[in-house]
This record gives structure tokens, C-alpha cells and sequence, in this order.
């Protein structure tokens, strides 16, 4: 695990723990909680009172780690992902676009 970045639509950059393994790029779920808003429980993806629904847990958490690609595909957020630089930067949910 390396230190890495998430950037917020919003600007907010949070300093996280980031895990790359066979190109995915993951951290724990406490630090999606506090770097998006969004945790991992046992209803599916939540923020607040909204929960998506997740249909295959383990694509998107292994082990206490969440995929961020596949958090970003289940809640329809842009993601891009710099591993080389270790910066996630995510943008705005399809709804509101």
C-alpha cells in the first residue's frame, strides 16, 4: 500500500491509503467512507439515506478493500485513476450531469 490522493467534484482531497493489484486500484472502506461519503454495508454502497444496491460484493470489496473502479461504475460516478502519480480523481454522478 502507497499513500495516494482522492480529489473530490467538489475539490476536496482526501490523503488515503491506496493498494494496486492486477491494475486494480483500492483502499479501505473507512477511507471511502471519509474521502467520499460512501460506505461499504450490508444493504449495498450508502451515503447518507441513499444505498446501491450490490449484486457482486466481491467484485467490488476484497478483504476490507473496495475496488474504486467499481465503486465508481455501481453509484454511476466519472472516475479517472493515475496509479503512477497515485491520484484518484472522481467527478459527478450521471444523475445530476
Amino acid at each position: 500500500m502507497t499513500v495516494g490522493q482522492i480529489i473530490n467534484i467538489d475539490g476536496q482531497v482526501s490523503a488515503v491509503e491506496l493498494s494496486e493489484q492486477s491494475g486494480k486500484v483500492s483502499v479501505s472502506n473507512s477511507e471511502l467512507e471519509q474521502a467520499t461519503g460512501w460506505s461499504l454495508k450490508p444493504e449495498g454502497l450508502c451515503r447518507d439515506q441513499v444505498c446501491v444496491p450490490v449484486l457482486n460484493v466481491t467484485a467490488l470489496s476484497q478483504a476490507d478493500q473496495v475496488d474504486l473502479s467499481e465503486f465508481a461504475r455501481l453509484v454511476q460516478q466519472n472516475i479517472v485513476i493515475d496509479a503512477q502519480r497515485k491520484v484518484v480523481a472522481l467527478g459527478e454522478q450521471a444523475q445530476i450531469r
